[in-house]
């Protein structure tokens, strides 16, 4: 797992979805072999493969956007710019 600790952000989010989706592949094909439904177990993993990218960008997206803009503002303010603000989201 030290691999899975040296991973950026988004990289552990990439890996996380993709890990998962494999988890539930696996079984979910050997139950369709056993069936005897391997043409249909295929089709399935592959729509959750297809799945799995665009919901795993919205997760970077929607995780990762807030510290973008602390960095783009906390990097104009290192340069002299104190006009730089961000935009509170969120409720208390």
């Amino acid at each position: 797992m030290s691999w899975f600790n040296r991973l950026p952000l988004n990289q552990k989010i990439t890996a996380a979805c993709y890990l998962v989706a494999a988890l539930f592949a696996v079984p979910t094909l050997i139950a369709f072999i056993l069936v005897g439904k391997t043409v249909v177990g295929i089709c399935v993993i592959a729509v959750l493969a297809g799945l799995t990218y665009p919901f795993t960008r919205y997760l970077q997206t929607a995780l990762t956007s807030s510290f973008d803009d602390i960095s783009n503002a906390s990097a104009k303010i290192a340069k002299g710019d104190f006009t730089s603000r961000i935009m509170e989201s969120g409720e208390w």
